[in-house]
Order: structure tokens, then C-alpha cells, then sequence
């Protein structure tokens, strides 16, 4: 039996944000479909029933929102980050452990690296949280932007076939097929992890003080401690803990970090899987607001910006592009005032 897809509505990258569709999307999505039509109709099924109303449209849209809902797929729009216009669609469907990514782009945004920034964020998800094991990837053998895009994605190229696949234009058409094997999951820890997230965190840091700090945290109230494994194997670890804002009355903080990956097991995309868990878990928990003390080229990827832009200072004499902060929630009930993390964290001073 196929099992649910359980992830976010939203995932925000550095420039994009990633959103589940609503029919309210269909005006955007229309117009950027005409505009796009000639330059996808080869390449894209569904567009063999265009020309689309913006009601049809709308329909479309309600069936990907309440298919989203019930875990069925994940279809989401490609948003400027500021949601003002729609630039794609990406997408993960199948039956469990078989999962295919699909996307496309508009006509006038290609090579600007958009479909691969939001297709790797899917990919975050399919190695965290969704009971995935492959992942396939299916493109045309003249497209060959997506050829080379499933490479960088490190997709394995297996074979060239028809399938009887039919185009939007009507025509047979081969198809190149792409697979990605899954064998690494996020999973919140459990009583026996200890031991070896000690050694993910010495290893990753070469130093005992983060082990230390995790150790006197994970019993917190409020703390909340995720792990990554690769073949069965805990590889990576990253902790979330309740901060005090100063001055503010409303809204919940947590703070990510310490985050670790043991270095036999890095640039497999573990980190990310873990950050992403870990957007999602802060949400579950009802924050407002995640901030990380962290590297100002690695967090971005994920939505992450300079916390003082959202009112959010630190006590830690850091510069501004390393204190950073996900508001999880609208501007409008994100705490802001001076961020004072647990004194646990006074040891790594």
C-alpha cells in the first residue's frame, strides 16, 4: 500500500519559495503558462488539454491542494521569494519506496539555476522525511538542460525508451530514464542515540565541547534533537532549543544548532536533510522564529536572513550576516528583541 507524503506546505530556498498551490495561484500560474506554452507544450504531459481557463485552471489547482493534503503527492508552485510571481512547479509523486521528481520553469527564467534550486529542496525532503527509497527522474533525450540538471543532482542515468510515452503534441516520444538512490533518513533520536551522536558531534567539530553541550541539553524541556542516518548508521545530528527573547512578550524562538555530520558522511546531502527536519519540527512545536548562529553561504539556502532585519538581536559579538533567523510565521508575530540562548551554551564561550 502506498504511504502518505508527509512534508510542509512551504520550504523556502535562497531566492525561491516553494509553496503548495491554491486555487487562488490560478491567475498567476495561467499567465505564465501561456506565456510558456510553446516552449513547453514538447516536453509537458499535461498541457496536451491546453488552452486552459483560468476556472479550469482553478480546478486543476483545488485537485493538487486536496491530493497535497491527504498525502497522496506534493505539487508545488515556484514562487519569487516574495510570492509575487509564479516561475515553475515541481513535484514528487509515485507509489511508496518509488517516488518520481518532476518540474518545469517558465520560458524567461531558464539558466538562472532556479529549477535546480527548487528540485534539490524536494530532494532534502526525499531524503529526510518521506519513506523513499528511489527516486526517478524522466526527461526528453533533446532536453538537454534536464539531462544535465539531473547529473548535478546526481541522478544515474539507466536507460532510453519509449514506454509508449505520448507528448502534449501527440506525439511517441523516448524518454531518458534518471535514478537516484535514497539511503539516508532524518528521525527524531531515541534513548540508546546517545553514544553515537556523541561521537557524530567530536568527530564533526574534532573538539568535545558541542558533544558536551548536546549532552546537557536533550533532556531540556522543549528541546528537541534530531539525527540522520546513512545505511542504518547515525551520521549526522542537529539540535533545537527554546531561547528567551528579550522585550518581547509573544511568540515562540528556537535556536538550531549544534549541527553536525560526521566527515565520512558529508556532501551527501545529509546536513541539508537535517536542516530541513528541522524547519519542520521547529513548526510542529508553534515557533515563530528559528535562528541559528551559523555560516552566511550554508543557511540562506534554506530562507534564512539576517535576524536583525526581523528585529532580532544576540548577545554574541558576531557580525550580522551570521546571526540568522527563519520566521516561520507573517512578519506580524515574529518576536523581536534581544535573543538570549540557554546558559548551557555559556560553556562554548
Amino acid at each position: 500500500m502506498d504511504e502518505p507524503l508527509a512534508a510542509p506546505r512551504s520550504l523556502r530556498t535562497r531566492r525561491l519559495l516553494l509553496r503548495a498551490w491554491d486555487p487562488a495561484d490560478a491567475p498567476l500560474l495561467r499567465a505564465e503558462l501561456d506565456a510558456s506554452d510553446a516552449h513547453l507544450r514538447p516536453w509537458v504531459p499535461f498541457l496536451k488539454g491546453e488552452p486552459r481557463t483560468v476556472e479550469a485552471t482553478r480546478d486543476r489547482l483545488a485537485a493538487f491542494r486536496d491530493a497535497f493534503a491527504s498525502g497522496r503527492q506534493l505539487v508545488y508552485g515556484i514562487f519569487t521569494a516574495d510570492a509575487s510571481r509564479v516561475l515553475g512547479e515541481a513535484m514528487l509523486f509515485g507509489d511508496s519506496p518509488v517516488r518520481e521528481l518532476g518540474f518545469w520553469t517558465a520560458v524567461d527564467v531558464g539558466r538562472q539555476g532556479f529549477a535546480r534550486e527548487a528540485t534539490q529542496a524536494l530532494l532534502d525532503l526525499a531524503r529526510g522525511l518521506l519513506p523513499t527509497t528511489v527516486v526517478h527522474l524522466r526527461c526528453a533525450p533533446d532536453n538537454l538542460a534536464s539531462a544535465a540538471l539531473a547529473e548535478r543532482l546526481g541522478f544515474t542515468y539507466r536507460r532510453t525508451s519509449s514506454d509508449g510515452y505520448v507528448n502534449a503534441l501527440g506525439h511517441e516520444q523516448d524518454t531518458m530514464h534518471w535514478e537516484l538512490a535514497v539511503t539516508s533518513r532524518t528521525r527524531a533520536e531515541q534513548p540508546g542515540d546517545e553514544e553515537a551522536v556523541r561521537r557524530v558531534e567530536e568527530a564533526a567539530f574534532e573538539a568535545p565541547g558541542e558533544a558536551r553541550l548536546v549532552d546537557r541539553l536533550r533532556a531540556k524541556p522543549g528541546v528537541i534533537s534530531l539525527v540522520a542516518e546513512s545505511d542504518g548508521e547515525i551520521a549526522g545530528h542537529v539540535l533545537l532549543s527554546p531561547v528567551v527573547v528579550e522585550g518581547s512578550r509573544a511568540g515562540r524562538a528556537l535556536a538550531l544548532g549544534p549541527m553536525a555530520v560526521h566527515p565520512d558522511h558529508q556532501q551527501k546531502g545529509l546536513g541539508r536533510a537535517l536542516v530541513r527536519h528541522a524547519i519542520v519540527a521547529a513548526e510542529a512545536a508553534s515557533a515563530d522564529v528559528l535562528v541559528v548562529l551559523g555560516h552566511p553561504d550554508y543557511y540562506p539556502r534554506f530562507g534564512f536572513r539576517p535576524a536583525r532585519a526581523s528585529g532580532l538581536l544576540t548577545t554574541y559579538d558576531v557580525p550580522d550576516d551570521v546571526f540568522l533567523a527563519l520566521p516561520l510565521v507573517g512578519d506580524a508575530t515574529v518576536p523581536r528583541g534581544l535573543v538570549r540562548y540557554h546558559d548551557a551554551f555559556a560553556a562554548l564561550d
